[in-house]
């Protein structure tokens, strides 16, 4: 019987054909080896589904119609076994050691994510890391600093099943499926960063991210509905700062956002950090 505890892998998968074989040999090539791997494929309209079907030990959910990238990664979520969950994108490219390195660092930690090589279509190394802009802002933070702004790559992280159950199901507005993680990990566990880079992270027009907001006001919409859920998901465990502060955030989320957007500030339509 295997001592090492299960990890599964859970991939997101739609129209990946360029990427995702190159991606599926680095994750049966892990040091690693008691992982399992769930894809859940968006109805892709590629070769996809054929490469996929290359790989025996990969268990694949088809989907019977298009979920987004949001509720496919819960799609894949459901259906893991595994003591932790590692989440994977189509189109990158995971060092041998990832997942060795992340069970070994997780500690007691609900959520554990790493740094990443930036890498462009082609596989060119861009830069030695993909969290140069944000990494001040990466550890030691709260729940509230985590409502603000998504600073957790998802490829990069790793959860607990706890935190998956505790997660699960996504709100149906969630903006990043990765921001959801970590804005639950915060409030009901810890959360890790290790300052060492354990994929390539491709950097493309083609993310999933630069499509979710079809609108400015598809954005702000989406957006107050998103911090309502989060406020019902979590009241009884939010302290009296924490409601007044999501509270406002509920109420005056709309008019704030619709400044930004005519200041110039803020841009959705062009920005996200999640595939």
């Amino acid at each position: 019987m295997n001592s090492l505890p299960l990890v599964s892998i859970a991939l997101a998968s739609y129209n990946g054909e360029k990427f995702i074989q190159e991606l599926l040999d680095s994750l049966i090539s892990q040091t690693y080896k008691n992982i399992e791997i769930v894809v859940s494929d968006d109805c892709s309209k590629d070769g996809t589904l054929e490469i996929l079907n290359r790989y025996p030990s990969v268990k694949v959910l088809k989907n019977e119609a298009n979920l987004g990238f949001v509720k496919n990664f819960e799609n894949a979520l459901k259906e893991t076994k595994g003591d932790y969950i590692a989440l994977c994108d189509q189109d990158d490219v995971w060092l041998p050691e990832k997942i060795e390195t992340l069970v070994k660092e997780i500690g007691d930690n609900s959520l554990i994510h790493s740094e990443a090589y930036l890498i462009d279509e082609d596989g060119k190394t861009i830069s030695n890391t993909a969290s140069s802009k944000v990494k001040r802002f990466l550890q030691n933070k709260s729940f509230l600093d985590y409502l603000k702004t998504n600073s957790v790559i998802g490829c990069t992280s790793m959860i607990t099943k706890e935190l998956r159950d505790a997660a699960l199901p996504f709100p149906k507005d969630a903006p990043y499926h990765d921001w959801w993680l970590a804005i639950c990990a915060s409030k009901t566990g810890t959360i890790k960063y290790l300052d060492t880079p354990l994929i390539k992270y491709r950097y493309h027009a083609s993310n999933a991210s630069f499509n979710y907001y079809k609108s400015k006001k598809v954005f702000v919409k989406k957006s107050k509905n998103f911090y309502k859920e989060i406020y019902e998901r979590f009241k009884p465990f939010l302290s009296f700062r924490e409601r007044l502060i999501l509270k406002s955030y509920t109420m005056y989320f709309f008019i704030f956002s619709r400044l930004l957007i005519k200041l110039g500030v803020f841009s959705p339509k062009n920005k996200g950090n999640a595939k």
